[in-house]
């Protein structure tokens, strides 16, 4: 496997019966970078994390993971951090307590007073977990996953049940990992969180690779949206014509002409245009299409 890669899979596939969860999928996860994991509800991409953690066997493909066999997890996953569905703690003991068990399970030590700092919960590590909010539970599930401090962490849904203030903190944490050489690999429903932390991206829909790649590649091939407000109402006919002369897709409402999927220089040349007919802007804006929106465009039914 190629030094800069830390996951690659090759044809992975996972059937049940006639179902295919996972089809002929080739990932390619970037040693020391966040890479993102998005799709629709039922995508696979919790089936394909349960394959990369050994807790499922593929039905077909090959691929390596930190540059072992993926039909050998015992080679690698003491060099993964995971977290999938959230562990069962003790409720009765405290959450440095039950770091401690996971931490003697695992087989490695000194890693506790890292994990608790760097998920903000060291100032409640001495309360029983039975106290915890959902939110605080994730934490701690997120600190048994950083125990032995991994070279690859691989997490399915960290923001599940943290308010907004915890998800900023998610993300902060997931740069520094990764600042720090870490590879992370996150599966998220949060695209506004993703676009802000990932540096890749992997999309499935209905367990197909639909893109993967730079994220910020695939925010640059999708043209924004410009929108103009003319000055004098009686110009909006007039200024609509001119936008469509540009191509994309021309609607007029409210007062504005906006035109999407035009392309990079068209918010500019309809200044121009504007101003040759004698029609002043009151406004001009450029909306860069976010990651959210490009996401509903590739994975609604037809797209791709």
């Amino acid at each position: 496997m190629p030094m800069d890669l830390a996951v690659r899979t090759v044809g992975l596939e996972k059937r049940y019966g006639e179902r295919v969860a996972v089809e002929a999928l080739d990932l390619a996860v970037p040693t020391g970078r966040v890479t993102g994991f998005v799709g629709p509800n039922g995508a696979g991409k919790t089936t394909t994390i349960r394959m990369l953690l050994g807790l499922i066997r593929p039905t077909s493909g090959t691929g390596e993971v930190l540059g072992r066999p993926l039909d050998r997890p015992a080679a690698y996953l003491e060099r993964v951090g995971a977290l999938v569905d959230g562990p069962a703690f003790y409720p009765r003991l405290s959450g440095r307590a039950n770091l401690a068990v996971l931490e003697r399970l695992a087989g490695t030590r000194g890693g506790i007073e890292r994990a608790l700092e760097l998920t903000g919960i060291d100032d409640r590590a001495d309360d029983p977990v039975g106290s915890y909010s959902l939110g605080m539970r994730q934490r701690l599930a997120l600190a048994a996953a950083l125990l032995g401090d991994p070279e690859l962490v691989v997490l399915d849904e960290p923001a599940n049940g943290l308010d907004p203030a915890g998800i900023r903190e998610i993300r902060t944490l997931l740069r520094r990992l990764a600042d720090d050489g870490v590879t992370v690999f996150v599966s998220s429903h949060q695209l506004a969180e993703l676009e802000h932390v990932s540096d890749h991206l992997v999309l499935l829909r209905a367990g197909a690779l639909v893109y993967q790649g730079l994220l910020s590649s695939l925010l640059a091939r999708r043209a924004a949206t410009i929108t103009a407000r003319p000055e004098h109402a009686a110009d909006l006919e007039a200024l609509a014509r001119i936008a469509s002369d540009g191509g994309g897709h021309v609607r007029v409402r409210d007062g504005a002409v906006s035109a999407a999927g035009a392309g990079p220089a068209a918010s500019a040349r309809l200044n121009r245009s504007a101003h040759a007919a004698g029609i002043t802007l009151a406004e001009l804006t450029v909306a860069a299409p976010t990651l959210e929106e490009i996401f509903f465009g590739l994975t609604e039914d037809g797209a791709r």
